[in-house]
């Protein structure tokens, strides 16, 4: 029996350490602390703090410095809503008595439903009322109050696609985001429209700039509160002059040239009851900070030149789609590194039906907060990396992110997606 029992325990052992190798996260108390410079002296030094494909680039050459600057966790408005929320969860998944900020916080990882509830979390973290990613050389669209000129003087979200032998196809793409009605914090709508617009969670919107072939195509997508009731999806092309709506099922599909899903943006846009999903550790990882002035585009490389990284604490989190949804869905299982601080995510990985690692993706977005009208606003540099795994493609985002600038509603209509788009093309 007692040698049963010694089996029994180490094989125990065995199971945990497999399970921190394959989830590459690291325990706390390791070794990196803040002053360190990473690189190609010392790689195996951020082993467990980055995904597998980031520490390849570490040994060959990539170098940084260890930072202890936390995630920006949101506006004052923001954090004020999520102390004083109420929320909780129906019997569906869905939010009840929902206002505004972070829902479930401060957050229990040993709720029962704490999986789900850091989904929502996830899934509402500080993106400001509205935000624009990238900019058009229109500068309506821009908030007036920046006045950083290394912000204003930011190019277009600029979109690199990278092919197995590094050669790079370039996009310039701009989006827009909306929380309305009553999830709304750093500024209200009018009580008329805010009643009008009740049944909706989300409004979003994207435009290819550039190449002038794909030049004016937009899309614009409607979420509801009511998670039973499907997104709104339309696409305006301009060589046809006409809208056309789209399958919900495409949220999962690669945006061609793109490696990335719609469901990737902002790094989980997809209906979070949809998903079974599992806290499954947490430790510690490193998340390159973006600065305020455009980073460095590496030719052929999916990383970013990036000065400086943080050491954050993060969860792991698991998700997988429910039955009904799975049939249709591209995607089996989902990993996610989230920062404690924010809900903020840090990488991401994707997994195909065979379980195998298929693509890693990872975000780093720094805001800059300022006061203007009497409303919070923020400015940055975001960026977005998604690399397939399996074809060694990816894909690179970096742009000027904007929130709480003053987009109208009326402009997240099928009107205003052809105009737009016409106003874009000429």
């Amino acid at each position: 029996m007692k040698k049963n029992r010694w089996h029994v325990i180490g094989f125990g052992i065995v199971c945990v350490f497999s399970i921190l190798l394959f989830y590459n996260i690291t325990m706390a108390g390791d070794a990196i602390k803040a002053g360190d410079i990473i690189g190609p002296h010392n790689w195996e030094k951020a082993r467990g703090y980055v995904p597998e494909d980031i520490l390849k680039e570490i040994k060959e050459g990539y170098s940084f410095k260890v930072t202890s600057e936390p995630m920006v966790a949101g506006s004052p408005g923001h954090m004020k809503a999520s102390r004083e929320s109420r929320t909780k969860l129906t019997p569906d998944g869905g939010l009840e008595g929902y206002e505004g900020g972070i829902p479930f916080y401060p957050f229990n990882p040993k709720d029962k439903d704490a999986g789900i509830k850091a989904g929502w979390n996830i899934y509402r973290k500080y993106y400001g009322d509205d935000l624009i990613y990238g900019r058009l050389p229109n500068a309506e669209f821009i908030t007036k109050e920046a006045t950083d000129p290394d912000i204003l003087n930011y190019p277009t979200g600029r979109r690199y696609c990278i092919d197995k032998y590094g050669h790079e196809r370039i996009s310039d793409i701009v989006v827009w985001e909306m929380q309305v009605a009553h999830s709304r914090v750093d500024s209200k709508l009018e009580p008329s429209l805010e009643k009008k617009l009740d049944d909706v969670n989300s409004y979003s919107s994207a435009m290819v700039t550039s190449p002038r072939d794909l030049a004016g195509t937009m899309t614009l997508s409607t979420r509801y509160w009511d998670p039973k009731k499907e997104d709104d999806f339309f696409i305006y092309i301009p060589s046809l002059r006409r809208v056309r709506r789209l399958p919900t099922t495409q949220r999962c599909a690669t945006q061609t040239p793109a490696d990335y899903t719609m469901d990737d943006r902002r790094g989980f846009s997809g209906k979070v009851p949809y998903f079974d999903w599992k806290i499954t550790g947490e430790g510690k990882c490193l998340v390159g900070r973006a600065s305020c002035v455009p980073t460095l585009h590496r030719n052929g490389k999916f990383l970013n030149v990036q000065k400086e990284w943080s050491l954050n604490d993060v969860y792991l989190l698991e998700h997988k789609p429910k039955d009904f949804y799975a049939k249709g869905y591209l995607v089996p299982k989902r990993v996610y590194w989230v920062d404690k601080n924010s809900f903020g995510l840090v990488y991401w990985s994707m997994y195909d039906k065979k379980g195998e690692l298929w693509k890693n993706l990872g975000g780093a977005v720094v805001g800059v907060y300022r006061k203007g009208k009497g409303k919070a606003i923020s400015h940055g540099i975001t960026g977005l990396f998604c690399h397939d795994m399996q074809t060694n493609t990816a894909t690179n985002v970096e742009c000027h992110s904007s929130m709480n600038s003053g987009l109208d509603v009326g402009f997240f209509s099928l009107s205003s997606l052809v105009t737009t788009s016409r106003g874009q093309v000429r």
